[in-house]
C-alpha cells in the first residue's frame, strides 16, 4: 500500500470516527431531553413521584444536565422531600457560577425551600400539639365528675422517663400535695411538693410508687408498683392478688375505692402475663401496661378534688 492510500485509509477512518463520536454524542443529548420532556410533563400533571424519577433517569445520563436537577428539585417540593431539594438546588449553585441568572433562580428556590421547611415544622408541631390537647379535652370528658386544671410540664429527672417531673401550675392555682395527675388515657401520679407558681409530681413508673387498684370488671383489689428497670419493656409490676382473683390478661386496672390517696375509677393500664405464684400456689402477680404514655409528656391534668380516705395509707 503505498502513502497515497495509506493517507486515505487515515482520512476516512478518522473522519468516520468522528461521525460517531458525534452521533453518541447527540444520542446522549436525546436521551437526557427525552427525559426532561417526560420529567415535565410528569410535573404539569402534579404526578411528583414520575418527575423524580424521569428527572433521575437524566441525571444518571448526564450528571451536569442543570435542567434536571432543577425540574428534579421542583418535584421533590411537590412531595414534601424539602432536603431533597435543597440538595438539588445546592448543585445547581455550584455548577452554574458562569451562568449568573441560573444561580439566581436556584438560590431564590433553596431559599423559598428553606421557608417551606420552617412552616413545614411549625404546621406539624402544631398538629401535634393540637393532637395532644384533644387528647387532654377526651380525658376531661372522661372524667367530668372531677375538677382539673391543665398544666404543661417545665422540668424531669434526667432519665429519658418521666418519672418525677415539675409542672408550671402551683398553690396560686390551687394545686395542693396528693392531688392526683393524668394524662394519655390514664393515670400519671401524685403531687409531691408544691411552690407557689410550681408542683412536683411523682408518676407511677417510678421506683417508690405504690397504688392501689382492682381489676375494673371483677373489682377483685391489686397493688401496682413502679420500676423504672421494668418499664424499660415498657411494663409495670402488679401484685397482692389472692390465686382465685378475678384478674386475667386484658383487663383494665383502675384506681380502687380503698386507695388512699388516689381517686377511685382512674384507668392505670391493661394487666398482661397474670400467672400463680409457684413459691405458695395461693397468690398470683403479673404486669401491667400503663395507659399513659412517659416517654413524651407535655401536658397534664391536675385534678384538684383531693381524696378523703381518712387515716393515710402509704402510696
Amino acid at each position: 500500500m503505498n502513502s497515497k492510500t495509506q493517507h486515505s485509509v487515515l482520512m476516512m477512518a478518522l473522519v468516520l470516527a468522528v461521525m460517531i463520536f458525534f452521533t453518541a454524542c447527540k444520542s446522549k443529548a436525546e436521551r437526557v431531553q427525552e427525559q426532561l420532556d417526560l420529567g415535565q410533563k410528569y410535573l404539569t400533571e402534579s404526578n411528583y413521584t414520575e418527575a423524580i424519577l424521569a428527572f433521575t433517569k437524566a441525571i444518571e445520563i448526564d450528571p451536569e444536565s442543570i435542567p434536571a436537577y432543577m425540574g428534579r428539585a421542583q418535584a421533590y417540593r411537590g412531595t414534601e422531600q424539602y432536603e431533597e431539594a435543597k440538595t438539588d438546588y445546592t448543585t445547581v449553585i455550584d455548577k452554574t457560577e458562569e451562568q449568573p441568572y441560573t444561580q439566581a433562580e436556584a438560590y431564590v428556590g433553596r431559599a423559598e425551600v428553606d421557608e417551606l421547611t420552617e412552616e413545614n415544622t411549625r404546621l406539624r408541631s402544631e398538629e401535634q400539639e393540637l393532637s395532644r390537647l384533644r387528647e387532654l379535652y377526651q380525658l376531661d370528658q372522661d372524667y367530668m365528675e372531677y375538677n382539673k386544671v391543665g398544666a404543661s410540664i417545665i422540668a424531669k429527672d434526667s432519665s429519658s422517663w418521666f418519672s418525677v417531673f415539675r409542672i408550671d401550675k402551683g398553690s396560686e392555682d390551687g394545686i395542693r400535695e396528693n392531688m392526683n395527675v393524668i394524662a394519655g388515657g390514664g393515670l400519671v401520679g401524685i403531687v409531691t411538693d408544691v411552690g407557689t407558681n410550681y408542683a412536683t409530681v411523682r408518676s407511677i413508673i417510678d421506683d417508690s410508687s405504690q397504688v392501689s387498684a382492682m381489676a375494673q370488671q371483677s373489682g377483685d383489689t391489686c397493688i401496682v408498683s413502679g420500676d423504672l428497670r421494668l418499664f424499660k419493656e415498657g411494663r409495670l409490676r402488679l401484685s397482692y392478688m389472692e390465686k382465685d382473683d378475678d384478674v386475667k390478661d386484658g383487663d383494665m386496672i383502675v384506681t380502687s375505692n380503698i386507695s388512699g390517696k388516689f381517686l377511685p375509677g382512674i384507668l392505670i393500664g391493661y394487666a398482661t402475663d397474670i400467672t400463680v405464684d409457684y413459691h405458695d400456689n395461693l397468690t398470683k402477680s403479673g404486669y401491667l401496661i400503663p395507659a399513659a404514655r412517659f416517654d413524651r409528656l407535655q401536658e397534664v391534668l391536675v385534678i384538684t378534688d383531693l381524696k378523703d380516705a381518712g387515716p393515710e395509707l402509704d402510696e
